[in-house]
C-alpha cells in the first residue's frame, strides 16, 4: 500500500475501465478487511465465462486485468462476492 492511501470502509466493485472495452479492461474492488473474494465473468445468458480473482485479500484497493481477447463482442457481467457482501457491474465487450 502506498503512503497516504486510504481503506476503503465497505467492500466496493468498481466500474471496469475503460468501459467499453477491447481487449483488456482493469476491475478495481476495495477489501475493508481481509476477506476472501471471489470475482468472476457472466456472459448474458448467465454463464461462468472467467474467474477473475478466487483468494483472499488484505484490506486495500485491489485491481486486476481482464485479457478478453478470446471472448465474443457483447454485454458481460462481473460479479464480486464476498460473505454476505455481493456487487455486480455490466461491461461491454466492443470488437
Amino acid at each position: 500500500m502506498e503512503e497516504g492511501d486510504v481503506l476503503p470502509t465497505e467492500f466496493s466493485l468498481g466500474q471496469n475501465q475503460p468501459n467499453p472495452f477491447n481487449p483488456v479492461t482493469t476491475i478495481r474492488f476495495g477489501v475493508p478487511e481481509k476477506a476472501r473474494v471471489t470475482i468472476m465473468l457472466y456472459d448474458v445468458a448467465g454463464r461462468e465465462v472467467r474467474e477473475i480473482a478466487d483468494d483472499e485479500f488484505d484490506p486495500g484497493f485491489h485491481e486486476r486485468v481482464l485479457r478478453a481477447s478470446d471472448l465474443s463482442s457483447g454485454v458481460y457481467f462481473c460479479r464480486m462476492v464476498s460473505g454476505n457482501f455481493t456487487q455486480s457491474r455490466k461491461l461491454l465487450l466492443l470488437k
